[in-house]
């Protein structure tokens, strides 16, 4: 069963690894990451359906996402730039360089949500406005379904856009420095975004001292 077929803004499905509702696989909690839009070069296409005004299951991108991390994970040998995000990302987590067995595992253990839903036809490009209010939406849909214990938000930029839903900011502090976060109380639950510099960014790249935040913020 479909556990986000009665979502009604949701239209990227969220990847959720086998091991995400048994307490977290081999993370130990619940953790949401949580990136910033899908990328399509056939927007504005005349042949291209994909995103179609079709919400949920109807439309043909409700697994968009899904497709994304069976490819950087299983079709890693393509190369293609995009990857490196994961890659420094699921490093930062773990604290080294994963094997193939091990980066499985890893992503059977968290679940995967782009934010934005309205793909862009690129990085940088003009946001439309009424998107922010349906991917809000979208957004305390997920939250409720999957109830996490943590999240992970990519970049500052994504953090600005993301809703209040009557939650707080605080900071996450170590001796290395500080983080911005924000508490959902949602789904009977107080639940932490810790905002990490975007993975795919020189300072973002440095995974071995994000691993400090990231170590600590999921215990």
């Amino acid at each position: 069963m479909d556990i986000f077929k009665d979502c009604k803004y949701v239209k990227f499905r969220p990847w959720v690894g086998r091991e995400y509702d048994n307490g977290g696989g081999i993370i130990g909690k619940k953790v949401l990451v949580l990136g910033a839009s899908h990328y399509c070069g056939d927007l504005g296409s005349k042949e291209c359906t994909r995103c179609s005004s079709d919400k949920g299951p109807l439309g043909r991108c409700w697994y968009f996402t899904e497709d994304v991390i069976n490819e950087m994970l299983y079709r890693y040998d393509i190369a293609e730039p995009w990857m490196q995000t994961f890659l420094c990302f699921e490093r930062a987590v773990m604290g080294k360089e994963l094997t193939q067995s091990e980066r499985e595992a890893f992503w059977q253990s968290v679940t995967f949500y782009n934010f934005l839903q309205n793909a862009l036809s690129g990085p940088r490009r003009t946001i439309q406005t009424d998107c922010y209010a349906l991917s809000g939406n979208a957004l305390k849909e997920v939250l409720e379904t999957l109830a996490p214990d943590r999240i992970i938000v990519w970049g500052k930029d994504l953090y600005k856009m993301l809703p209040d839903l009557d939650g707080h900011h605080s900071y996450f502090t170590l001796p290395e420095g500080k983080v911005d976060m924000w508490t959902y109380p949602i789904a009977g639950k107080h639940i932490p975004a810790m905002v990490v510099i975007h993975p795919s960014t020189p300072e973002g790249k440095k995974w071995d001292y994000w691993h400090k935040f990231h170590s600590a913020f999921l215990e």
